[in-house]
């Protein structure tokens, strides 16, 4: 194992965690973590030898959504920034955070404030989708978006943006946030745990006897969450049903990708 580590890691955050322009998907290194406390920063491509062979990885695959959408109050003019916290991926409602003056490059704490609005009010994106305002209690927002789910994917995808965060030097690509494995849109954040795996060192993960198991899981802004009506809670359940025969055949090790931080 010690043949394997590179350098120990120092007592401030190394550069790889304070990178303030976005990593190119799959670039970077690993912090590996020994069971005597030592520290040390790897390429990820030693990481497939960190781990036995049979060792089963579960990632989540859950494509980042562009969740945070500028939108225009009707009859009013003012504009609102919407990150979308939570919805519901069949009526279209959903649940945001309203942001006033300011732009990612602010911190969150500092933004304007946004007005108080009365049930009913309405509100249009860039791309023309409307928005019924249900609620509002301060920054939070309840909201349905006119002509349901499909119609808020539109207006995310047509001029929605990812969630930015301040200490980055430019606004991230939807493309520089999504991990190499996605699957369907759901999450609000990046699952950024695996942003490490890309697809050469899956590959490799693979050819070394290890395995991958996939379930979609919701991530960001802490309580951010999709909720389905129609389906997609059948993976999550085959994948926890699974688990325990995968586990009882061959000796299978459970490795949760999100247990890594980069």
């Amino acid at each position: 194992m010690n043949a394997i580590l590179e350098r120990p890691v120092s007592g401030h955050l190394p550069e790889l965690l304070t990178q303030r322009l976005p990593r190119p998907n799959g670039e970077g290194s690993v912090i590996y973590v020994n069971t005597e406390g030592e520290s040390r920063v790897l390429p990820k491509g030693r990481l497939v030898r960190l781990f036995p062979k049979e060792t089963l990885w579960v990632l989540n695959d859950a494509a980042v959504l562009p969740a945070a959408l500028w939108v225009e109050v009707e009859g009013g003019g003012t504009r609102i920034e919407l990150r979308i916290a939570s919805l519901n991926d069949e009526s279209g409602d959903f649940s945001a955070i309203g942001f006033g003056s300011g732009n990612y490059q602010v911190q969150t704490e500092q933004r304007g404030p946004v007005q108080q609005l009365p049930v009913g009010a309405r509100l249009r994106s860039a791309a023309g989708v409307r928005f019924e305002v249900l609620g509002q209690s301060g920054r939070l927002f309840e909201l349905r978006c006119a002509g349901g789910y499909r119609r808020l994917l539109h207006a995310l995808y047509a001029s929605g943006a990812p969630i930015q965060y301040a200490y980055t030097s430019r606004a991230h690509q939807l493309s520089e946030v999504q991990n190499s494995y996605v699957g369907r849109p759901w999450a609000i954040e990046p699952a950024s745990a695996g942003r490490h795996l890309s697809a050469s060192v899956l590959s490799a993960l693979q050819e070394a006897g290890q395995h991958l198991a996939w379930l979609t899981h919701a991530a960001g802004q802490g309580r951010g969450r999709i909720v389905t009506q129609t389906g997609a809670w059948w993976r999550v359940l085959l994948g926890l049903l699974l688990l325990p025969g995968l586990l009882a055949c061959g000796g299978l090790g459970l490795l949760p990708a999100d247990s890594f931080s980069l």
